[in-house]
């Protein structure tokens, strides 16, 4: 069986860590404020989204082999290689209502075939805009699809129409203040000093914080569920309750994982803002017990690169205009799967 259970849920948990962080610094959220000169990875990160303006570019790449997966060798598709990318900036000059610009561009590539799918995402406060340039063709839906190419459309957020914005407010502040005490990160080896950009910058190799990484995902999971209570989302609060609980039983176990995990980051000498993180990582398609003594695990490879750079410098940003609710449109395409609730 390719990616054995436990491999899955391993390797889930360390990219939902690293998920978070692209999250957190692209969206804007990440913000911790320390005195303590260890914290120097997490002080890097302050900088960055104490920054008005910043350009960012994130790439992708997965690499899965499947030889093990016989009925797709004889068709020869012997790997499937991912790659996707997200390239843009934030500007949060207007603090009430902080936009967004990335072009996102996903490519699929297996068995000499290749699909590419183009597109850019816009936010403006709670609004986002998204917008299809290019996708692979599909049998029968081609030419309804054809209809989303080029047009603006707006995605609705369904957890801020009927949620407290004072509440969304004081949860986003608790996160901070959570981000704030926690080490994170541990600085594993200096790696000397290289130039990125015409900008002189030290390069670290990181790792994580066995305690810190327990006590953070703890914190976050009790604040998320103490909000979700005064929400009433019952659905959700289940789900966070067994997360919480799943966390402290198999913490030891993934944290036998997450120890073997380590990044690179470039932080600028002058100024100490982070500029570079790069993260590589082989994983295991198959659990050691699915395994003879003679056996090796074929392995997958992920490569993560996160560049940010053109700090507090100009950028145009414009709100599209005449948007489309995307959900309503889909509605109207595609009645049998999306019905009008």
């Amino acid at each position: 069986m390719v990616f054995g259970k436990r491999n899955l849920i391993l390797t889930i948990a360390a990219l939902g860590i690293i998920g978070g962080i692209i999250g957190l610094v692209v969206g804007g959220i990440w913000n911790p404020f320390a005195k303590s000169e260890e914290r120097k990875i997490e002080k890097s990160f302050e900088r960055l989204l104490k920054l008005d303006k910043f350009a960012h570019k994130i790439n992708v790449k997965v690499e899965i082999p499947l030889k093990s997966i016989e009925e797709l060798e004889e068709k020869g598709i012997e790997k499937i290689n991912l790659q996707a990318t997200m390239e843009g900036g934030v500007d949060k000059s207007d603090f009430k209502n902080p936009k967004s610009q990335s072009v996102v561009r996903l490519f699929v590539d297996t068995a000499g075939m290749s699909f590419v799918l183009k597109g850019e995402v816009r936010t403006f406060g709670k609004k986002i805009y998204v917008k299809i340039k290019e996708f692979p063709p599909l049998p029968f839906v081609g030419e309804e699809l054809n209809k989303i190419k080029n047009r603006w459309f707006t995605i609705t957020q369904k957890r801020y129409q009927k949620g407290d914005l004072q509440e969304e407010k004081k949860l986003e502040k608790e996160m901070k203040e959570c981000l704030a005490s926690h080490r994170i990160f541990v600085i594993l080896k200096e790696l000397g000093k290289e130039k990125l950009r015409e900008e002189t910058t030290f390069h670290y190799l990181v790792g994580f914080n066995k305690e810190g990484i327990r006590s953070f995902v703890l914190k976050t999971l009790e604040i998320v569920h103490r909000y979700l209570q005064k929400e009433e989302d019952e659905e959700y609060l289940k789900e966070v309750e067994k997360a919480k609980k799943d966390f402290q039983e198999n913490f030891e176990e993934i944290w036998k994982y997450l120890k073997e995990i380590k990044f690179e980051a470039w932080i600028g000498k002058k100024d100490g803002i982070l500029r570079k993180i790069v993260w590589k990582y082989e994983f295991p398609l198959k659990d050691h017990k699915e395994l003879s003594n003679e056996q090796e695990s074929e392995k997958g490879k992920f490569h993560l690169e996160m560049n940010f750079f053109d700090f507090n410098k100009e950028m145009e940003i414009e709100e599209p205009q005449n948007a489309e609710s995307l959900e309503k449109f889909l509605q109207n395409q595609f009645p049998p799967l999306l019905p009008e609730k």
